[in-house]
């Protein structure tokens, strides 16, 4: 449910005055929601958690008590949903602190990637994106590698326009399709795709619509498939569409990594049923679509994608447990997608403290991924890789204002950091270019978030290693760097006061990236809501030309980082035998 449209269409009222938000502080004792046990589900829901309420309009996030308290938001600072009873713990205090990094540089803790810092574009957006761009070509090929994951909520309401289906009617689809959000996908924007991921040197993995043939989405989603148990009925499967293109692409020489199958279907294949049917659905793809067309060098299939909030909510990681045990061999890569701080309206401008420099805000997306990777390990199913699929840090479009700010590198970096220390082994940043919301580049001029992610990509390695810091504060994430030997600490200061840095491994012509705020935006309420970035002291923007800015660290002899910053500090004398 993360899609540009939308967002956009709501842009549009607000610009002619025919939204109106009104924003309330607090409802302490759930007057204007549904309580349950120590939850306030919103109004919408039309109850409060119990058995199928992710099905519920607004979603797990919403409806769930899981969901809910997952997102730490207290009753007593924010309206429903919320948690009843005390309030969210406050940011860090403020004061100058010390904070001590102990490295175990003996040990890999886990591997990435290569092109773990990955992005992708949203299906809703190909039809209208400039895949000519100079800018967005230079700023997305200076990720590479990496992974362009093509997906999202329209993914499963496209139709590709080959074969057969050359001449498909939208207006008029067949039974029990309707035509709301019915789109045909052509072969030029498709080839204007492919021709754009390898000019970036990017591996191109597509989003299937496996709605196709099945009553159509609606909003909100609602559960198509029976409540008894595994041996619920589902909508069957129609694979026809899916064959003409796969089959037209195996014709034409198409170069795609992988496939994705349906984009977060586990509230509409719902429960054990819809999750059997589901992996069903990847097996019938792999045996009688792609076996034949390519035999064994067919590309791989990735999935599931379930819903942003499955990996918080027990009845997704039910229907996450029982998936991963249907489809056995059939997925070659398993996704999950995240947007750890909640629905992006709902996210309030005066509290944004609260959210992105609190440590145990941050911390939800580690645990998110290390439920998942518990269903792996019973499922034994550790070897399979796991992916974010698709992640930014609010749904819905985010917020623009606060998403596209410098702010949001906290959430950026900090969960690049945990993903890889849990052992994601990619992570797609929704999305690569859009005009406002949660991307990387908006209006093609990158944001501060686009800056973290090219300089991990130029510095970090793919060995990570762990790290332990004296202060919740100053959080910190190790990988060893492309250079023999040596470490790269991605780090936070979330604090309020200065933090000196003291490291157990040698600090000779250390560097760092401290990145800072820079003007913050018209009518800003945080004044880490700015769309500029400092990079030690200096303006990061593209040079005329299109020519990326210099991004060099700077010699680092101990001095403290300032306040509320983010950055990276290498370590070339560390001698890290992990990393020999």
């Amino acid at each position: 449910m993360h899609t540009l449209e939308d967002t956009r269409l709501l842009r549009l009222l607000l610009s002619f005055g025919m939204v109106v938000l009104c924003v309330s502080a607090s409802d302490p004792q759930c007057k204007t929601g549904i309580a349950h046990g120590d939850v306030c589900c919103a109004e919408k829901c039309g109850r409060c958690s119990g058995q199928g309420c992710g099905s519920l309009p607004g979603g797990a996030a919403s409806c769930c008590a899981d969901g809910i308290e997952h997102t730490g938001h207290s009753c007593n600072s924010y309206d429903p949903p919320c948690v009843l009873g005390p309030p969210t713990p406050p940011p860090p205090p403020s004061g100058n602190i010390t904070a001590s990094l102990v490295i175990d540089s003996t040990t890999v803790e886990a591997e990435v990637d290569e092109r773990f810092v990955s992005f992708t574009i949203d299906t809703s957006q190909l039809s209208g994106f400039n895949f000519t761009n100079p800018v967005v070509k230079l700023l997305a090929s200076s990720l590479s590698p990496a992974v362009l994951r093509v997906g999202g909520t329209q993914a499963d309401y496209e139709v590709y326009g080959v074969g057969e289906f050359v001449n498909f009617d939208c207006d008029h689809p067949p039974p029990p399709m309707t035509n709301y959000r019915c789109k045909v996908l052509s072969p030029q924007v498709w080839q204007d795709l492919q021709a754009f991921s390898a000019d970036c040197n990017s591996s191109l993995v597509f989003g299937l619509n496996d709605m196709f043939g099945r009553p159509t989405k609606t909003k909100p989603e609602k559960g198509m498939c029976g409540s008894s148990g595994r041996d619920g009925s589902c909508p069957p499967n129609n694979q026809s569409n899916i064959a003409a293109f796969l089959q037209w692409n195996a014709a034409h020489g198409s170069s795609v990594f992988g496939w994705e199958l349906g984009n977060e279907l586990n509230s509409v294949l719902n429960g054990q049923a819809g999750a059997r049917q589901q992996a069903q659905d990847f097996i019938d793809l792999k045996k009688k679509v792609l076996e034949p067309l390519y035999g064994e060098s067919m590309p791989l299939l990735i999935g599931p994608d379930t819903h942003s909030n499955a990996e918080f909510d027990t009845e997704g990681l039910t229907w996450f447990q029982e998936f991963v045990s249907a489809a056995g061999s059939a997925v070659d890569i398993f996704t999950f997608h995240m947007y750890a701080l909640g629905d992006g309206p709902d996210l309030d401008p005066e509290k944004l403290d609260a959210s992105y420099l609190n440590p145990q805000v941050l911390d939800r997306s580690g645990d998110g991924v290390k439920s998942i990777k518990n269903i792996l390990s019973k499922a034994n199913a550790s070897n399979v890789k796991l992916w974010g699929g698709e992640t930014a840090a609010a749904n819905n479009g985010g917020q623009s204002g606060i998403t596209d700010t410098y702010i949001d590198g906290f959430w950026y970096l900090d969960q690049l950091g945990s993903f890889a220390v849990n052992g994601v082994n990619v992570f797609c940043r929704q999305t690569l270019e859009s005009n406002g919301g949660y991307p990387l580049l908006e209006n093609y001029q990158p944001l501060p978030d686009y800056w973290i992610a090219l300089i991990w990509k130029q510095l970090m390695g793919t060995k990570v290693l762990s790290v332990k810091s004296s202060s919740s504060s100053f959080r910190a994430y190790t990988l060893c760097s492309k250079k023999r030997g040596e470490v790269v600490i991605a780090w936070l200061n979330i604090g309020n006061g200065y933090a000196t840095v003291e490291v157990d491994h040698s600090t000779d012509s250390a560097l760092i990236w401290t990145l800072t705020s820079g003007q913050p935006i018209s009518g800003a309420k945080n004044p880490l809501q700015s769309k500029e970035v400092l990079l030690n002291g200096k303006l990061v923007a593209v040079q005329p030309d299109v020519i990326l800015p210099d991004l060099s660290g700077e010699p680092w002899s101990g001095a403290a980082v300032p306040p509320t910053s983010y950055g990276f500090l290498v370590l070339p004398s560390a001698n890290a035998q992990a990393c020999l």
